[in-house]
């Protein structure tokens, strides 16, 4: 049975593949908007389906798009945008969407192709729902005036303004379609691929500088409600007094949140912003005049009309905006753990713990361009490293990094050398090392050495006393079997960082030796062990304390500083701190 506090294994998935979805937006978004790339929307969803069909085929988990749509949604809130409203809403609902679909017509080919074009087809509705609430229902009556000039002019048989809309949806309908075969044939495809892990990248530190610090801004509850009344108030106006009253009272509240929030301010200074605001006032006029004989009065009621509409867009935009940043309040989210949402508010919390690694690993699939279905699989493959990782987590269990190797063979030199590396970088660091002596080219002694205090003892070597416990060659100490068992004490060892073990033996798997101590700190610690042990005791080492998918390190195929690297990374899922390159 699961602890009140623990994950379940959908939310896991899906904190995964939200996280994966995120990196996704962030990474081919910026690309998109960078580059001038039309229906750069539609190209976002159409990936997005991709990922979602691929994972959730690959992962077979009940439930797990519409939560990845969700965690993906909220993590829209890291954008230094003032407009993250709008494109969270649309986020969730295309995983609604699909999720619905795939619930109601199976887990198949129709499910999954109809999902996906109806998934892709939202982002065409999105916006035609955006533009009504922002313009107000005029702007259908300005786009079906504009529709039949432009059939009149070049002499097209489609008189009815919706055929347009329609042939869109039909378009995006097929696309999506698209998306879905393509979703089913990666899901098959990272099957096929041989395991792969999320390890240090080189491009992690500039991740993390892609994805924009939290925004300094003070939030208010009052100022939510004030907002969401504002609005109201606005539209009453436009739609019951003049426009002159209408105009003063929308005007005064967005200079208001001009000075309340400088995202807004930043959106104003668009040109695009203006250009449409320009365009609407002048189409109004223009096209009601045309269409009405060219009056003055017809001219003059579709300026008005113009102007109305923009004052509505500036109510609308300014906002929801200002709503977009307030959402932001960190009570609003402790209101939502304390209803009872905590397996949601963890999800989301390991989401945005591994996604500098997702966007980290997207953006060094160089080929996700000329070779987009094997990028994305293998980008699902690799996912499926960080959701063991994470799971092992969730249970309370440490992530295990296993330093193997044969005998003298520089295992202890490694680990000497990580240490450092660590300790420079400020990480906590604890547990015994065991550095040997050698004496005609042979092994003669070993010492204990607590990594906290740098404090050593003998350990063992190859001269007999009788009080020593003879293992192989060597004769062990009771003073430093007592000394090591100190130092890996779990009340001494549970408040580190990163525990080492140097090393698991013989000894240990006879019950003797740290044996009492691993038990006790496989119960108890939750942060990074690095254990070593021989080649040839892994296996038993492993199925001795039930270690599951450990990260294998050799020396001489690996460097001190990579191991490092590799430690402070996965370090970042038990954390809230973001991993920085040594």
């Amino acid at each position: 049975m699961k602890g009140k506090n623990e994950l379940s294994s959908v939310w896991l998935k899906a904190s995964v593949i939200g996280s994966l979805w995120a990196s996704s937006e962030i990474i081919l978004g910026s690309f998109l908007h960078n580059a001038h790339i039309p229906f750069s929307g539609t190209i976002l969803t159409f990936i997005a389906v991709i990922l979602l069909v691929g994972s959730s085929r690959y992962w077979k988990a009940n439930g797990i798009i519409w939560r990845a749509g969700l965690i993906c949604a909220v993590m829209k809130t890291i954008s230094p945008s003032a407009d993250i409203f709008g494109p969270m809403i649309s986020i969730a609902a295309e995983a609604f969407i699909l999720e619905a679909v795939i619930s109601f017509i199976g887990s198949n080919y129709a499910g999954f192709i109809l999902g996906g074009g109806l998934a892709v087809s939202w982002s065409l509705f999105y916006k035609i729902i955006n533009l009504i609430i922002i313009y107000g229902f005029n702007i259908i009556e300005l786009y079906s005036k504009l529709y039949q000039f432009a059939i009149k002019q070049l002499n097209i048989p489609m008189e009815n303004p919706w055929t347009l809309i329609f042939l869109l949806f039909f378009l995006d309908l097929i696309i999506g379609g698209i998306a879905g075969l393509i979703g089913i044939r990666v899901s098959q495809m990272s099957k096929n691929f041989p395991d792969e892990k999320f390890l240090a990248s080189p491009n992690l530190k500039s991740a993390i500088n892609i994805i924009p610090n939290n925004i300094d801004q003070k939030y208010s509850i009052p100022m939510l409600l004030f907002h969401i009344t504002a609005i109201a108030a606005g539209l009453i106006l436009l739609g019951n007094f003049s426009l002159w009253i209408s105009s003063i009272f929308i005007l005064s509240y967005v200079v208001v949140c001009i000075i309340l929030y400088k995202q807004n301010l930043k959106r104003l200074k668009k040109p695009k912003f203006w250009f449409a605001i320009i365009v609407i006032a002048l189409l109004s006029g223009w096209l009601l005049s045309n269409l009405n004989n060219n009056t003055g009065n017809s001219a003059l009621a579709g300026f008005y009309l113009g102007v109305s509409i923009n004052l509505r867009a500036f109510l609308m935009i300014i906002g929801f905006s200002s709503i977009s940043i307030e959402i932001r309040n960190p009570v609003i989210e402790k209101w939502f753990k304390k209803k009872g949402m905590s397996q949601f508010s963890q999800s989301l919390e390991a989401a945005f713990r591994i996604l500098p690694f997702m966007v980290a690993n997207i953006s060094e699939e160089k080929k996700i361009f000329k070779q987009p279905v094997s990028s994305v699989a293998r980008l699902i493959k690799k996912a499926d490293d960080w959701l063991e990782r994470i799971e092992k987590h969730s249970t309370g269990l440490p992530l295990v990094f296993i330093i193997k190797g044969e005998k003298g063979s520089g295992k202890t030199t490694l680990l000497t050398k990580t240490v450092e590396c660590l300790r420079a970088e400020g990480l906590n660091i604890g547990g015994i090392l065991a550095p040997g002596y050698w004496s005609e080219n042979k092994r003669a002694a070993f010492d204990i050495v607590d990594v906290c205090s740098g404090n050593s003892k003998k350990l063992c070597s190859v001269e007999s006393n009788s009080n020593n416990v003879k293992i192989g060659n060597f004769y062990f100490e009771q003073e430093g079997l007592k000394f090591g068992r100190q130092a890996l004490a779990l009340e001494k060892v549970k408040s580190l960082d990163v525990c080492v073990v140097d090393e698991i033996g013989p000894l240990e798997l006879k019950g003797e030796g740290w044996s009492n101590s691993l038990d006790e700190i496989f119960s108890g610690f939750k942060n990074i062990l690095v254990l070593v042990v021989r080649n040839e005791l892994i296996e038993e080492v492993c199925r001795r304390w039930s270690i599951q998918n450990p990260v294998l390190v050799e020396y001489g195929n690996i460097e001190d500083r990579k191991i490092a690297n590799e430690i402070i990374h996965y370090r970042a899922l038990i954390t809230d701190e973001v991993p920085v390159e040594i």
